[in-house]
């Protein structure tokens, strides 16, 4: 019987997780291009809902899409500008956003899930 593991080794490896894990690949055809992102730390996904009402899932996509869409290379491809969060609001469709973010928070379970229909 191996002995339990100690909760810094267990830590250790969370964290190492993290910031080891690829960036996850999200192609949309509707806008021809693929965005890429990396996974949520609890303080990101804080900030990004601070000062949004919860019931406000529009807004939170948005936010998210802004702060955490990333090029091939990893860089960030929306500033934090009115100009870009008024373009996306009134000039991208919404459902594709919706579709985008909601990959990414399951992790791929909406790819499987269309995947196995």
């Amino acid at each position: 019987m191996t002995a339990p593991a100690q909760p810094n080794s267990i830590l250790d490896a969370i964290t190492a997780d993290f910031r080891n894990a690829p960036l996850k690949e999200v192609p949309s055809e509707k806008w021809g291009c693929t965005f890429y992102f990396r996974p949520l730390s609890l303080a990101k996904r804080r900030d990004i809902g601070r000062g949004v009402a919860s019931d406000d899932h529009e807004e939170l996509v948005m936010r998210q899409f802004i702060a955490c869409a990333l090029d091939a290379q990893g860089k960030r491809i929306f500033d934090d500008s009115a100009e870009t969060k008024a373009a996306l609001q009134g000039g991208a469709d919404a459902n594709e956003m919706i579709r985008i973010i909601g990959i990414v928070n399951n992790d791929g379970a909406a790819e499987g899930d269309a995947k196995n229909d």
